[in-house]
């Protein structure tokens, strides 16, 4: 387990899921301090070639469904073919990125969501508990599949858009004879 003493300065930038720009954090959260938007951050990976990528969604939640606005980034690692090891930087990832943007940019951060799986038929439920004592352990609470999860939800999206629409293309492109 990783050790996480003071955040880093690696979420400068995050983008818009709404219109896909690019956005400086401190910019954005200085409007964004407002005690009614409750903060989601999720985590989701996949293994591409040599790297692994892992997509950091924040989801904020107007106060009365009023609604909410996803920013993500997106983090190249080394490659992790376990999928143990792999779902478990996923909850590092998170956990770093909750401390930063709660402690950086004083944001009301109500829950994590790991991208695991309460169920035991799922290998990603031997790290449930784990998962959900290093976050309260870090002051967050954390929360699993099979729930509804905002900010999971976003990450997984933007981790498979781009392989489905490629997918998606090839297999229903029209052959001309």
């Amino acid at each position: 387990m990783t050790d996480i003493k003071k955040p880093e300065q690696k979420y400068n930038f995050l983008k818009s899921l709404g219109d896909g720009r690019y956005y400086d954090v401190e910019k954005i959260f200085e409007n964004k301090k407002d005690k009614n938007i409750k903060y989601r951050i999720g985590v989701d990976s996949l293994n591409i070639k040599d790297k692994s990528i892992y997509i950091i969604s924040l989801v904020g939640i107007y106060e009365g469904k009023q609604g909410a606005f996803v920013l993500y980034q997106k983090q190249r690692h080394p490659k992790i073919i376990n999928i143990q090891e792999r779902l478990w930087k996923e909850v590092e990832i998170a956990i770093e990125a909750s401390i930063y943007f709660r402690d950086v940019h004083e944001l009301d951060i109500e829950t994590i969501e790991f991208d695991l799986n309460i169920d035991s038929y799922y290998p990603s439920s031997k790290l449930y508990l784990s998962a959900l004592n290093y976050a309260e352990s870090n002051g967050f609470r954390g929360i699993a599949k099979p729930g509804l999860l905002a900010a999971i939800s976003a990450s997984d999206f933007v981790v498979h858009k781009g392989r489905f629409n490629k997918i998606r293309n090839t297999k229903y492109k029209r052959t001309t004879k």
